[in-house]
């Protein structure tokens, strides 16, 4: 009945992905240096988690991933190794629109997730920047690649390839 689908904690009442999603961006826009990006993260995996356990509308998509990005960018660095914590973003981002086919646009990382991971890749000075920046380009989708945003990362990387 109706009544039961209000009562039903899982479907009616509780956080759902927009909601996870508000704070998601408050973090990514906090003042807070290092809580931000520790808290986003762990709201994420609770998003993840309750995913699992059958709860969908909890599901992560790319605004979820996108704001964690965000907030390592803003604070790329305080974290020696948000290189790594960024393409593992991205990569699980890629690995999640794959399994999620038929709903593989909400989840895929798009312009705003590679100028976050460009942006932090460029920063950093423990790897590669064009090896890096060619093989991210390699798992793009070309029409991210006339993004003015995602040029400009690239060109301070000092990437200068051209679309697959």
């Amino acid at each position: 009945t109706s009544e039961d689908a209000i009562l039903n904690e899982k479907t009616r009442f509780g956080p759902n992905l927009w909601t996870f999603n508000t704070v998601l961006a408050a973090w990514s826009k906090s003042s807070s240096e290092k809580n931000a990006v520790e808290s986003a993260k762990k709201l994420l995996g609770t998003m993840k988690d309750l995913f699992e356990q059958g709860i969908l509308d909890c599901r992560p998509d790319a605004v979820s991933y996108n704001c964690l990005l965000h907030a390592l960018a803003r604070r790329r660095r305080n974290f020696p190794d948000a290189h790594v914590m960024a393409e593992s973003l991205v990569s699980e981002m890629l690995q999640l629109s794959k399994e999620f086919e038929d709903e593989s646009s909400s989840i895929a990382p798009n312009e705003i997730s590679y100028t976050a991971l460009f942006k932090i890749l460029n920063s950093t000075k423990s790897v590669d920047k064009g090896e890096r920046a060619e093989y991210w380009v390699e798992q793009m989708d070309n029409k991210l690649l006339e993004d003015d945003f995602v040029q400009d990362q690239l060109k301070q990387m000092g990437w200068k390839g051209s679309t697959k």
